[in-house]
């Protein structure tokens, strides 16, 4: 179950890279636990601290 959550996190990053041209994977938070800071960053351009 870990690895179907570690891949769809990875399509994730890869469709908010694709259509937005942000690479969500590299940005201070936005690894393993870090999907709902990604998404708000590259949804809504919320500040990381």
């Amino acid at each position: 179950m870990v690895e179907q959550l570690a891949q769809a996190l990875d399509n994730y990053a890869g469709v908010i890279e694709s259509d937005l041209g942000l690479d969500v994977r590299l940005m201070p938070g936005g690894g393993a636990s870090g999907g709902l800071g990604a998404g708000l960053y590259a949804l809504l351009r919320a500040m990381t601290s």
